[in-house]
């Protein structure tokens, strides 16, 4: 019971009776709560409550220095009993204790933050935030800012804003990198892993989760390796890895296992029921969701119980319980609403779509389809309107083929009426023509189903080849051909990141064409176009294989170049400036001059802590070169 944790870490200090007279509270909360003879408990309540105050009278004389609760049992007993926590954090973060030691108060607000969000209490936990930042000032403690910034991405999150959470954290990463000890750098990349991979970017996830593994396997701790993990079972679950998915979250589950704690379990259980469903094996899923379910309610962690009912509703469509299913996906609906889990729908409403289409109730179906699509942030109005555009095609589809069934039989039925009303010498005719008939509708069937079949090829084909099309559009700037200015910054990113881990050399160059405002004023527009596509082909041309051109706006590009120090790069920048200034002197150049300035940056780590600053310092030299 995560309860006696603190019991045994508090039981030998001056405090213990405060924490005692806790513990037997909430245990004959529970015991009444479950026990079959709860009418014998009915003055428990009272008899309790004088037991605490007696507990805390007797506690005022203990030493101000004295710790009221170990950061482990702290953690243990915000997953597992979040509400008794936020119940009792308060008189902890009151102590002497607590106002001596800020970093042990630090723990204890972003435990308290976290234990708030399990139970989607978000004025608890906006109070948390508020709390953290305020220490942070008071204390000048950047780790409390960051503490802060990551319980804000937790909230941007549950609401779907999945951009906002990522520079949020990403922000508070920056924060513990900065401060060079490897253990903060280990959950900067915890919660990197975290975040991307709550917003569905497993890609993005997986080397911050690697890292993190790396780190804490090596201290043997087995709460932040189980945390890890759970996500890259899921990860592996995303990239059809089954079972390694399940090996690497049966891990998991055996570290919460070992570390005692029922409730985390319980979500590792309600992994597993996703990975089983993968498998096929829905009995199985069903029974682990359940179990899952009875703990996440009991400890009234309602986001995690929202998987439970949609792995429950999933197993259920599986098995044929239909409408077992329906139901659990109104509670999940009921569940969502009541803490306004708005990110949910989107999940919520597809597994209701599954589930409908499988029980042949093709209307809610439809509905839920529509709804999934509405709760989605990522879609526009142009690609939600072709969405539902698809989906009702889809399902008018399937009721025309219905019909043409329901007409196909009563045509059966009418030839073989007037076949009966032949005469009975024309029987073994009619039995023929009826054999004919069958042999006719099986070929014709046979085709449709062909013809079909080829259709839906087709399309497969041409969804395939138009997702490629839109990743290449996405990352790359229309005009040019290079890298737009979000897809190069992104490899910026990832190759400062690579930087800073192994400690290599690169430089960026930001180019700017000289006086182009007097190109498009003097020879229009169009011209002005082809001035910068000749720039940006005369740009990659120039480069080696492993770099990188894009285009951040207007005339302005930027150049990554991988293993380049700042002489090399200066050279090769030169080299690129003489080339675009003698273009127009060759057969295929624009046919009139044009210059270009360049600012060449080389990457310091001592000098610039984030990719920004690095951008900036090109910025710089540019402004120099002009």
């Amino acid at each position: 019971m995560p309860a006696l944790v603190i019991v045994q870490s508090i039981v030998t200090r001056r405090l213990r009776a405060i924490a005692a007279s806790a513990l037997v509270y909430a245990t004959v909360m529970r015991f009444r709560a479950r026990s079959k003879h709860a009418q014998r408990l009915r003055f428990s309540r009272p008899i309790v409550l004088l037991l605490a105050l007696a507990g805390w009278l007797a506690g005022l004389p203990a030493g101000a220095a004295e710790i009221p609760i170990t950061l482990e049992a702290a953690r243990r007993l915000s997953l597992e009993e979040p509400r008794l926590y936020l119940d009792s954090s308060p008189y902890w973060l009151r102590s002497a204790y607590s106002a001596a030691h800020p970093e042990w108060r630090r723990e204890l607000l972003l435990r308290r933050g976290r234990a708030a969000w399990l139970l989607s209490d978000r004025a608890l936990a906006r109070d948390a935030v508020v709390s953290l930042n305020e220490l942070a000032r008071s204390a000048e403690m950047p780790v409390a800012a960051a503490y802060a910034m990551i319980l804000e991405g937790d909230e941007l999150t549950d609401f779907g804003q999945y951009t906002a959470a990522i520079e949020r954290v990403n922000k508070a990463a920056s924060i513990l990198r900065a401060t060079k000890d490897p253990y903060w750098r280990a959950i900067a990349n915890a919660e990197l892993c975290d975040v991307y991979w709550g917003t569905e970017q497993g890609e993005s996830a997986v080397p911050y989760c690697r890292r993190a593994e790396k780190y804490f396997r090596s201290t043997n701790d087995d709460w932040y390796l189980g945390r890890i993990e759970n996500a890259l079972a899921m990860l592996q679950d995303d990239n059809d890895e089954d079972a390694q998915a399940i090996n690497t979250a049966q891990s998991a589950r055996a570290r919460f296992e070992r570390l005692q704690m029922p409730s985390m379990v319980a979500m590792m259980d309600d992994n597993l029921s996703s990975l089983y469903l993968e498998q096929g094996d829905a009995q199985r899923a069903l029974e682990v969701s359940q179990h899952a379910l009875a703990l996440e309610t009991s400890a009234g962690k309602a986001q995690h119980s929202l998987s439970s009912h949609i792995n429950i509703a999933r197993a259920q469509s599986a098995l044929g319980r239909h409408r077992e299913a329906l139901a659990s996906i109104e509670a999940a609906l009921a569940i969502a609403a009541e803490h306004k889990l708005s990110a949910f729908l989107g999940t919520i409403h597809s597994a209701q779509m599954e589930v409908a289409e499988a029980a042949g109730n093709f209307p809610l179906a439809l509905a839920a389809a529509r709804e999934a699509i509405d709760a989605s942030y990522a879609l526009n109005t142009e690609q939600r309107a072709r969405a539902v555009a698809e989906i009702d095609a889809r399902y008018k589809a399937d009721e025309q083929k219905r019909e043409i069934e329901r007409m196909d039989q009563e045509q059966r039925i009418r030839e073989l009426e007037l076949a009966r009303s032949q005469e009975e010498n024309a029987r073994q005719a009619a039995q023929l023509a009826r054999q004919d008939l069958w042999l006719w509708l099986i070929g014709v069937t046979m085709a449709a189903l062909l013809i079909v079949s080829m259709l839906l090829f087709a399309l497969w084909r041409s969804s395939r080849r138009h997702a490629s099309r839109m990743r290449l559009l996405a990352d790359t700037d229309g005009l040019t051909g290079v890298l737009n200015r979000r897809a190069f910054v992104e490899r910026m990113q990832t190759s400062y990141e690579r930087l800073v881990d192994q400690r290599g050399t690169a430089s960026v160059c930001v180019v700017d064409a000289d006086h182009f405002k007097r190109i498009n004023d003097s020879r229009g527009h169009q011209v002005g176009d082809r001035a910068l596509q000749r720039i940006a082909c005369l740009l990659m041309e120039g480069i080696d294989a492993d770099g990188a051109v894009g285009r951040m706006g207007g005339e302005e590009f930027a150049l990554l170049l991988p293993g380049h120090a700042a002489s090399a790069a200066l050279r090769q920048a030169e080299q690129l400036r003489l080339r675009i200034a003698t273009d127009h002197e060759r057969a295929d150049g624009l046919g009139f001059p044009i210059s270009v300035s360049i600012g060449v940056a080389q990457f310091d780590t001592q000098l610039m802590p984030n990719w920004e600053s690095w951008l900036v310092a090109a910025d710089k030299a540019l402004y120099r070169a002009k």
